[in-house]
């Protein structure tokens, strides 16, 4: 029932337009619709929870590394057959990789990240401030962002050609 209800509600966003002019460009390599996020205010200011419920700015993981970002549920099955590859991506030392749950409770992140294994950093959007300025239509979704927080790559997966985006 919360699956469809989340559904219910993401297809009525993406139907009123707010979020829809965003990737009317198309969501594959987003080299047109970069943007700074270190400029942008709803971006750099939104907060995310980390599994203790503490409240973290997302300005907070841009720095010296490019951030690999993954929109992500607990009932998405393609959520939960990428974990090996995302567990083999965060092993790369010259990569940041957060995970962000949309929407689901501390119990149910816990619980998928114990049953699938997961080796690297997640955080909660409980109440969609961070996914709904990212403007992320569906899940799952990756952004790449360069170290001066730059999108450098907006899709529904990691790319597989993940450094010719780090390279630019």
């Amino acid at each position: 029932m919360k699956e469809a209800t989340f559904l219910i509600i993401l297809a009525a966003i993406c139907i009123s337009g707010i979020l829809l002019p965003q990737v009317s460009g198309g969501l594959e390599g987003g080299g047109d619709r970069s943007a700074d996020v270190r400029e942008t205010g709803s971006r750099r200011d939104s907060e995310v929870l980390d599994l203790a419920g503490t409240r973290i700015v997302f300005s907070s993981f841009l720095g010296s590394k490019p951030l690999v970002v993954v929109f992500w549920a607990s009932w998405c099955s393609e959520c939960q057959t990428e974990v090996p590859a995302l567990n083999r991506l965060a092993a790369d030392p010259s990569i940041r990789l957060l995970a962000v749950n949309v929407g689901e409770s501390e119990k149910k992140v816990r619980s998928f990240i114990s049953s699938y294994h997961v080796a690297y950093q997640v955080v909660r959007d409980p109440g969609w401030q961070t996914t709904t300025a990212f403007k992320i239509v569906g899940i799952p979704a990756c952004i790449l962002l360069d170290k001066g927080g730059e999108i450098r790559y907006r899709g529904s997966r990691v790319p597989e050609n993940i450094e010719a985006y780090l390279r630019k």
